[in-house]
């Protein structure tokens, strides 16, 4: 990923310090970030702002991380839309697991080095980048084989 190019980050977690550490965190990234307290905001959010990456907590009141994740994966493709999950609750190796067999793209236990948590996202989005550019070039191809199939 280009370091000039912007990208909108959702990070959702119902504890508001570690919203606001977050937001710390990518304040000198190209990014616009919007934060949410729970999962029922974070689906509000999706709607109204289009983010390119997700931070999630795994733990929270309504609705657990991992089930956001699983709604988030109905309506996103695994590549349309990564996934980070940061948390201290659920360090354990079978959460982990569970929480990257569900659809996360990655899993980052707190405490976490900061430098680490951006580069991990700014590996994310150009995976995504590339990912999208191959979908643009078959696509691109196709139109001309159907314009002109003799070629």
């Amino acid at each position: 990923m280009d370091e000039c190019t912007s990208y909108r980050l959702l990070v959702v977690d119902d504890i508001p310090d570690n919203l606001d550490l977050l937001c710390e965190v990518f304040d000198d990234e190209p990014c616009e970030v919007v934060t949410a307290a729970s999962a029922g905001e974070a689906m509000e959010r999706i709607g109204e702002f289009a983010p390119d990456v997700a931070i999630l907590d795994v733990q929270m009141p309504d609705t657990n991380g991992y089930e956001l994740c699983e709604q988030l994966r109905e309506r996103f493709g695994l590549l349309d839309f990564p996934i980070v999950f940061l948390t201290a609750e659920r360090t354990d190796a079978q959460s982990i697991i569970h929480g990257l067999d569900i659809g996360a793209s990655d899993y980052v236990t707190k405490p976490f080095n900061a430098q680490e948590l951006k580069a991990r996202v700014r590996s994310l989005l150009r995976a995504r980048a590339e990912h999208q550019a191959r979908i643009d070039e078959a696509k691109t191809v196709t139109r001309r084989l159907f314009r002109d199939p003799l070629r």
